[in-house]
């Protein structure tokens, strides 16, 4: 139920819609309280149609670190930058032989992907060193090296 800017609802039950119940308090004053909110349905809203997302769709994937001094990555969403230039990367990985835009990580069909972005210093798949701007599919347990740092996908 919407209202014009300067109107206000007549009754505790314009209220009801949006979970709103009335009950009386301690000394018998009517109250009304939101029990839940939940916001209506909007015509851009997105509906899943089997109710359930698939597992490898929801799970997080992560570069699991091999070396001391370093932390695991966490790729959420794609695609997932890693480089050193804070304000253009997913992830920060502040290595003097990082580059600013040192790889990307993508996703397609539930398959995963790393680019090299054109790094000076390289990026390797299961010992492959990747050419500039070349693309290698990944899979669990492939080791990748990030200028010299190394990382274990899952």
């Amino acid at each position: 139920m919407m209202f014009a800017e300067n109107d206000s609802p007549e009754s505790p039950e314009d209220f009801q819609e949006y979970g709103a119940v009335t009950q009386r308090n301690q000394a018998g004053k009517q109250e009304t309280a939101v029990q839940s909110f939940e916001r209506p349905m909007q015509s851009s809203d997105t509906v899943l149609l089997n109710g359930e997302a698939s597992e490898s769709s929801a799970r997080i994937r992560r570069l699991v670190t091999l070396d001391a001094g370093t932390e695991d990555i966490a790729i959420a969403y794609y695609p997932f930058i890693i480089g050193k230039q804070e304000n253009l990367v997913d992830y920060v990985l502040a290595r003097e032989t990082v580059s600013r835009l040192h790889l990307r990580i993508d996703r397609k069909d539930d398959r995963y992907y790393v680019q090299d972005l054109n790094s000076t210093n390289g990026t390797s798949v299961g010992g492959h060193m990747l050419e500039n701007n070349e693309t290698m599919e990944i899979w669990d347990g492939v080791e990748v090296n990030i200028a010299g740092v190394r990382y274990r996908f899952e």
